[in-house]
């Protein structure tokens, strides 16, 4: 679903921090996101976002500065993964100011 608005500029993508966490909170209650959600609740960013494992990574999406949505991205196999085992973004940008 869009709201109509077209990017014409760049979508970059950062590293998420435990600064974001205020941010990646007031997404999770926004109605939408809820209804996205389904049943299983708000994501548990206070304990998956500090927790550093090799085989993911949280993104910030941002146009022009601005925090626009999160993406992750997680190697293939992760029980398996090993350092030559690319990260694949495996989500769409899945919660969005």
């Amino acid at each position: 679903m869009t709201s109509g608005r077209v990017l014409t500029n760049a979508v970059k993508l950062r590293p998420a921090t435990p600064a974001n966490l205020p941010l990646l909170r007031s997404w999770d209650a926004k109605p939408h996101v809820i209804a996205a959600s389904g049943t299983d609740g708000p994501f548990e960013w206070e304990t998956e976002l500090p927790r550093s494992v090799p085989w993911r990574e949280f993104l910030i999406a941002e146009v022009d500065g601005r925090a626009i949505g999160v993406a992750w991205s997680v190697a293939h196999g992760w029980s398996k993964w090993t350092p030559t085992v690319p990260l694949t973004l495996v989500s769409a940008i899945v919660r969005y100011a």
